[in-house]
């Protein structure tokens, strides 16, 4: 009796978390862990879904641009607010580090901030707060820039070597 009343309740709360909940928390999932939406394609992350009774057997996950489309704008929101509260309650000062990595397909370089800090009961924390697409200084990549209304970074190192290659040794 207590088996079908859990499995009642359980199967409630499952169509309660679809498909809103369930398709905020996965954006979140990504958002704080930094993975792409489309792991909800990947087969071992359905899988865990079912297993652990995220979704039933015959159902299947939201797709990228679901997540993306419903859920981005609130979760960023809210990701924004947790982390400005976060930031300012820092006394302390804080660490910078720096990331650089390039996307395979895409062909775009990415650049990510982190802040490191030592809380009042003195544990490490670090957190994400920016992730910037870097590009070359060619004309292209400009407009495309400005075309799109992206911000990104335009690569010193490639302003370094324009300079030098071009205009310190021309002739």
């Amino acid at each position: 009796m207590v088996d079908d009343g859990k499995k009642l309740i359980e199967s409630l709360l499952l169509r309660l978390l679809l498909p809103e909940t369930l398709v905020r928390d996965i954006a979140l999932f990504c958002a704080r862990d930094l993975l792409p939406f489309n792991i909800v394609a990947r087969k071992g992350f359905e899988d865990f879904c079912k297993k652990y009774r995220i979704i039933k057997k015959d159902e299947s996950l939201p797709c990228r641009t679901t997540i993306s489309r419903s859920a981005l704008n609130d979760v960023y929101t809210w990701v924004r607010e947790k982390f400005s509260k976060q930031i300012e309650s820092i006394s302390n000062g804080v660490g910078m580090t720096c990331d650089c990595w390039t996307d395979n397909y895409l062909h775009l370089a990415y650049m990510t901030y982190t802040i490191h800090w030592i809380d009042n009961d003195w544990n490490l924390k670090a957190d994400h707060f920016s992730i910037t697409t870097v590009t070359d200084c060619g004309s292209n990549m400009l407009k495309a820039f400005r075309l799109m209304k992206r911000f990104h970074i335009k690569c010193v190192a490639h302003g370094l070597h324009n300079l030098i290659s071009r205009d310190l040794f021309q002739n």
